[in-house]
């Protein structure tokens, strides 16, 4: 189980979501062993692996890969605000959204109830899968979400580890393919404006627009 914490500026740490009070833990879960460093037979069930924070709304917003999740924290109570996912959460998928998040592994909070997601795919049960980045509308009105844009690559790229998207203030989204390499650039229509490929077997980290 995963912990969220705040470094304050006075260097006191204060925990404002624990998995063990927010999730649901299922014992016949396909719960994955070797994340966890200490035990590599330790299942390993919330696998919180992305976060961001909104300075505007001072929120927080995790994935949470191993339940197919989102959830969006208030920093300052602690108060989880929602969390969403394919078969997990508060609100319903939208009609034909059975796969919104599906492994994400990165979010980025927009404007009017948005974020940016990238999704791994299922890369545990579907080699065949394409990994994908895209905008979901959490809808809390309507208590759905809904999928507004999205961006595969064109030869169906599957990211085994990592993988990031960012929008740049011109709306421009930038997709990093971690462990293929890659990293693409597209327009918020779709058209790709920039490719760097690395084509030598390696693997981008986490980038960051300079």
């Amino acid at each position: 189980g995963d912990h969220v914490v705040v470094r304050e500026a006075d260097g006191t740490v204060r925990e404002v979501w624990n998995a063990f009070e927010r999730m649901e833990y299922d014992p016949e879960g396909d719960w994955q062993p070797g994340f966890y460093m200490a035990d590599r037979n330790a299942l390993d069930w919330s696998h919180v692996n992305g976060i961001a924070w909104d300075p505007v709304s001072d929120d927080l917003f995790i994935t949470i890969t191993a339940y197919d999740a989102l959830a969006r924290i208030d920093t300052a109570t602690g108060t989880q605000e929602w969390i969403v996912g394919t078969d997990y959460g508060d609100f319903d998928l939208a009609e034909g959204e059975a796969q919104a998040t599906a492994r994400p592994h990165s979010i980025q909070p927009l404007a009017d109830d948005r974020v940016l997601v990238f999704n791994r795919g299922d890369t545990l049960h579907d080699p065949g899968a394409c990994s994908w980045a895209s905008v979901l509308h959490v809808d809390t009105a309507q208590r759905e979400v809904r999928t507004e844009e999205t961006w595969y690559s064109e030869d169906c790229l599957l990211v085994s580890f990592l993988g990031q998207a960012r929008q740049f203030d011109n709306g421009n989204v930038e997709v990093d393919w971690s462990s293929s390499g890659r990293l693409d650039e597209y327009t918020a229509t779709g058209d790709q404006v920039r490719q760097l490929d690395l084509s030598l077997g390696a693997g981008f980290g986490f980038t960051e627009r300079l």
